[in-house]
């Protein structure tokens, strides 16, 4: 286990900013609190080719070998 917190979240074209907002100041709260945050963000793809360089673009859903490493190297995951 180490000091980061992963927080999924997801988002469209139509929905989903407000949520994804929420989850970027949580993860500038981790970080200010010394804890390093990744975003994961299950976006379409040309939202995905837009998120913020703080985001990555990762279909969660469909990677869940993937989503349980990183899960079990996280100190916390929000979702």
């Amino acid at each position: 286990m180490s000091d980061f917190v992963l927080i999924l979240t997801e988002c469209g074209a139509d929905i989903g900013f407000g949520h994804l907002t929420r989850c970027l100041s949580l993860a500038d709260a981790f970080r200010n609190a010394g804890v390093d945050a990744e975003v994961w963000a299950a976006a379409d793809v040309p939202l995905a080719q837009s998120l913020p360089q703080a985001v990555r673009p990762v279909d969660w859903y469909g990677l869940p070998d993937d989503l349980m490493a990183e899960a079990a190297r996280a100190y916390g995951v929000l979702l």
